[in-house]
């Protein structure tokens, strides 16, 4: 039998709604004390109706119909995709870091509690819940997250670009992947989740930086040739094309390019102590690759990178066909298809070396900070 869901309206302007799985609808529930910018919400059950309001088909893909600016797909491919994206970052790295075991230890004192902003699929947040089933696990996102769900997690309906402040102070946790085009200021966002953290809390950030490297780690140019240091001319992969018009899409609709800039902003941030920001950043294939000799003598373990790529391969495979949505968003049906069907081809034989770059940054707050201490990117 599946649970119930419920779903909140706050009643204001910008509309936000919060839902969690019970076993039954719960009540109405005001709380006046916490409303600012973004109120607390009242609850309410879902119904058909509110399901049909959270999306729209654009382009023949459903998206969701509460931010324009976050142009990527909700739908059940988007939602494959995502999953498949979380088993590889599994794969590869575990499935937490270390800290996070420290941090949400149980303790007697207080309940711990995790929140994903942006939680997409609900994957991570949900691996979270079921890890630590004495913890409160919260998930945000513009779409109702898909089922079935853990019975410690709560999920929200919310555009994260209006504010946290409903969640200040609650979370020893605080998460956030690849939502950067999602985000008009990512340095103010940056400030809200501090915000949204106890003392001695863990902020964790993941975003990529939407360019493509050589094997030597130097990008390629959005556009024209390329070269190496010792002189071979490269042409730039109908791949770099196409993101070099998904950056301009992004930023057309309002989202951020924010990856390269999260480390300062974090490590500056009042809240957080310098010498406990740390930043990773790890390159991945964009597929697997005929130049095993080249990848050899440039120290890389050719078999590994060959097998990690063909799962980054199917992601981007992927991710060309849900990012179309945005691009025609400012171009049209035949100049989409002139990028997206050379990328596709380009993919699949996979004959230039391409890096993508995934950059995570982890920020400790400061346990005697608080709240009320005014900041520059305050709204």
């Amino acid at each position: 039998m599946s649970p119930d869901i419920s779903i909140s309206d706050s009643g204001s302007v910008n509309t936000r709604f919060s839902y969690e799985t019970r076993s039954a609808v719960m009540s109405i529930s005001d709380d006046n004390s916490l409303v600012m910018a973004s109120p607390a919400p009242s609850i309410y059950s879902v119904t058909e109706s509110i399901r049909q309001q959270s999306y729209r088909v654009e382009h023949g893909r459903i998206v969701n119909n509460y931010s324009d600016v976050y142009g990527l797909p909700a739908d059940e491919e988007e939602t494959y995709r995502l999953n498949e994206q979380h088993q590889f970052f599994t794969h590869m790295f575990g499935p937490f870091p270390q800290i996070l075991y420290e941090i949400l230890a149980p303790d007697s004192s207080t309940q711990k509690a995790v929140i994903d902003l942006g939680c997409g699929s609900g994957a991570w947040i949900y691996d979270v819940a079921r890890a630590f089933p004495h913890c409160r696990a919260v998930g945000v996102d513009l779409a109702p997250i898909p089922g079935p769900s853990p019975p410690n997690f709560t999920g929200e309906i919310d555009d994260i670009n209006l504010g946290l402040q409903h969640h200040y102070s609650q979370f020893d946790v605080v998460h956030t992947r690849f939502v950067a085009q999602g985000i008009q200021d990512y340095e103010s966002y940056i400030d809200h989740m501090a915000k949204c953290l106890r003392p001695n809390g863990l902020l964790i950030l993941c975003e990529f930086d939407f360019k493509i490297y050589r094997l030597d780690r130097v990008p390629y140019p959005p556009w024209g040739p390329s070269y190496t240091p010792n002189g071979q001319y490269i042409d730039t992969p109908f791949l770099c094309h196409w993101f070099n018009a998904l950056n301009r899409a992004i930023e057309s609709r309002g989202g951020s390019l924010a990856a390269e800039y999260m480390y300062d902003w974090a490590k500056n941030h009042p809240f957080f102590d310098g010498a406990e920001v740390a930043h990773q950043e790890m390159y991945f294939p964009f597929g697997p690759y005929s130049l095993t000799q080249e990848l050899i003598s440039l120290g890389y373990d050719a078999i590994k990178l060959n097998r990690v790529g063909e799962m980054v391969r199917n992601d981007v495979h992927s991710f060309l066909r849900g990012g179309r949505v945005m691009l025609l968003s400012n171009m049209s049906e035949g100049e989409v298809d002139l990028l997206e069907n050379p990328a596709h081809i380009e993919l699949e034989n996979m004959q230039f070396p391409g890096l993508a770059r995934v950059i995570t940054v982890y920020a400790r707050r400061k346990a005697n900070v608080e709240n009320t201490l005014v900041h520059k990117w305050n709204h």
